[in-house]
């Protein structure tokens, strides 16, 4: 694997499979290849401690094919780590060795440089500097992405070769264009929520779920935006498709388009690790995703699956299927209801939505303006229930909206149904790091519909705008030179010499000035305690999720052109005290 980018490659013993500090006793990742229990069925493996060169200890387990699931990708045959020239990499004694020793053994391992003992938090990984290449991660069977490999790259925050990157891009492209608008999956399957650019979170969920080669898994949209690991999330998932294109399904989210990508966080994201190309190559890509999913071969009956939900234009399934999806979605129409649209909340008398609305009339809702996303619509009973009898579908399930529990089940006042008519899946547990929220996935059998959640789990921490700690540093550094100018000019003005009468008329009226402002000040900031006792005294009673929820509501909206102008205030990482 020296054929990673480096100036200075260095061989090292082979990693296992790490305890990482981003993984917690409650939700627990691995770096070992969703492939391994296929690899070699008759295989019984062996459990033996090792340790890592970080000096973790770690566990690596024997395969039947001779490689162990620790190695940078169990896919890559011996072939190709015999082929890798080292006679330029380290030169020490104890390296040598160690060289020689794999060399024997038929293959070189490769990790970042060795960690300085200058470093304050030895216990945090070191992110890889080093770029993957196409000839490494395009080694498996058939040119196909080497998920291992990826995976353990990606983990460290290692990033892609610009050919890797637009290679990867294009095959998840040229495989999503053939699919249909609906695709039709039979029982069982995984369904996965939202993701939001939380890879790591992404990791624990794969690590619930199971491996593809045993599993089906449709993922239901918003791959990207708010989380700073967007392009990580989108590259494992598109390697996933193309190594198992009939176990993995991806539909499309409302954030898988250019205006919420330019207007939110995954532009800058991708100028900052990329370029305006592979931008362009993932917006591509998000032209191309499917926008449904009809689940089959459950007791309960078909359930069908999207983003957002449902519109006044959609009747049925075939008019999901005449939709010109390989486009950017429009502000209006089938394309954007299906992607944007949300179920009405559940009846509650003391809801503000529903003031001067009765029961009868929160039942006869079919679609309202949805004025919270600034697009769309909110779709109600009388909308959902003759859908479902029209299509012969037993319910919708679908992602969009951040759920305190992870999932949310619509029943839509009924009484007498076995299941909801609507599940809401969220897969991003404490969204934007503010939430606290859990993480939700469904296992959909052909017996049952059942929820889990999952926890979240520590990440490495970017500054907002993936700016460098200079620039980020650069307004306080400017604040308090102010500051000591300021004393400067006072402590000159002091010592200088006594002002002429004019002068000090002028230098008295300056202050009485002041003073006014001072005082005009003080009652402002009055004003505003009170504002804010009131609010605090409104929310007191709020959970940390729903302050949150409010807070955070414009930034779950359609962008608006006069909202265009300016980023949002609040963001994950953000400085907001709740």
């Amino acid at each position: 694997m020296s054929r990673l980018s480096s100036e200075q490659p260095t061989v090292i013993a082979e990693e296992t499979r790490v305890s990482s500090p981003r993984s917690t006793a409650a939700a627990t990742t691995t770096c070992s290849t969703t492939t391994t229990s296929s690899t070699s069925p008759t295989a019984s493996p062996t459990t033996s401690p090792v340790t890592s060169p970080r000096g973790e200890n770690a566990t690596a387990s024997r395969r039947g094919d001779g490689l162990t699931s620790s190695d940078p990708n169990p896919l890559v045959p011996k072939s190709i780590f015999k082929s890798v020239t080292v006679a330029s990499l380290g030169a020490g004694a104890a390296e040598n060795t160690m060289r020689r020793d794999m060399e024997k053994r038929g293959r070189v391992a490769v990790m970042p440089r060795p960690v300085g003992d200058d470093r304050i938090m030895k216990s945090v990984d070191i992110p890889e500097t080093r770029t993957l290449e196409s000839s490494l991660l395009f080694c498996g069977e058939g040119e196909k992405p080497a998920l291992g490999l990826l995976r353990n790259h990606l983990a460290k925050e290692g990033r892609l070769e610009k050919s890797a990157a637009l290679k990867l891009l294009t095959m998840g492209t040229e495989l999503l264009v053939t699919e249909p608008n609906v695709l039709n999956i039979e029982a069982p399957v995984v369904i996965c929520g939202d993701i939001h650019g939380q890879f790591y979170d992404l990791m624990t969920f794969m690590e619930m779920a199971g491996s593809p080669a045993t599993n089906k898994f449709l993922f239901l949209g918003d791959y990207v935006d708010r989380g700073d690991f967007s392009t990580e999330v989108v590259f494992y998932l598109i390697a996933l498709k193309i190594n198992y294109p009939d176990s993995v399904f991806l539909l499309r989210g409302n954030h898988e388009s250019r205006l919420m990508c330019e207007y939110m966080t995954f532009c800058v994201e991708c100028e900052h690790k990329y370029d305006p190309e592979v931008y362009g190559a993932f917006c591509k890509l998000f032209d191309t995703l499917p926008l449904a999913a009809l689940l089959t071969g459950n007791a309960h009956g078909q359930s069908l699956c999207m983003h957002g939900g449902l519109g006044p234009k959609i009747n049925s399934l075939d008019d999901i299927r005449r939709i010109p999806r390989f486009s950017e979605p429009p502000q209006e129409g089938p394309l954007c209801d299906i992607i944007w649209s949300d179920p009405v909340n559940e009846w509650d008398p003391a809801d503000p939505d529903f003031e001067d609305i009765t029961l009868d009339d929160w039942n006869n809702i079919t679609f309202y303006e949805n004025v919270p996303r600034h697009t769309s619509y909110f779709f109600g009973r009388a909308a959902i229930e003759p859908f479902l009898v029209r299509n012969n579908i037993a319910c919708i399930i679908r992602g969009h909206q951040v759920q305190d529990l992870g999932y949310m089940e619509h029943y839509f006042g009924t009484t007498d149904r076995n299941i909801p008519m609507v599940y809401t899946i969220f897969s991003a547990p404490n969204y934007c790091d503010q939430y606290g929220n859990m993480g939700g996935l469904m296992r959909y059998t052909s017996t049952s519909i059942g929820l889990e959640q999952f926890q979240s789990v520590p990440h490495p921490y970017n500054l907002p705008d993936f700016i460098d700690g200079f620039t980020y540093s650069l307004p306080f550094m400017l604040e308090q030179i102010v500051m000591i100018l300021q004393k400067l000019v006072i402590q000159m003005r002091d010592m200088g010499p006594d002002l002429s009468p004019t002068e000090q008329a002028l230098d008295d009226e300056l202050k009485r000035k002041c003073q006014k402002l001072y005082a005009a000040s003080q009652r402002q900031r009055a004003k505003a305690d009170i504002v804010r006792r009131a609010v605090d005294s409104y929310t007191q009673k709020m959970s940390q999720f729903k302050k949150v929820l409010h807070i955070d509501m414009a930034n779950e909206a359609s962008p608006r052109p006069i909202r265009m102008t300016k980023k949002p205030s609040f963001k994950r990482n953000s400085s907001a005290v709740f």
